[in-house]
């Protein structure tokens, strides 16, 4: 089972990626805020179905 965190106190969903795995799966991530932090990518939203399909994402595409 895919779980995510709390929420930032913003009320956003936090997901930390690396670049590589950002550059896999970028294609799914559209209509999502996200931060471009040098060697990690941090999505942020504030679906939690959008959230856990992004960790699925980054389980199934990332190792």
């Amino acid at each position: 089972m895919v779980s995510l965190g709390p929420r930032d106190p913003e009320g956003y969903y936090v997901i930390v990626l690396e670049k590589s795995c950002y550059d896999r799966i970028k294609q799914y991530l559209t209509g999502l805020d996200t931060m471009d932090l040098g060697d990690e990518v941090v999505v942020r939203t504030k679906s939690r179905s959008r959230g856990i399909g992004v960790l699925r994402l980054k389980k199934r595409y990332c190792r």
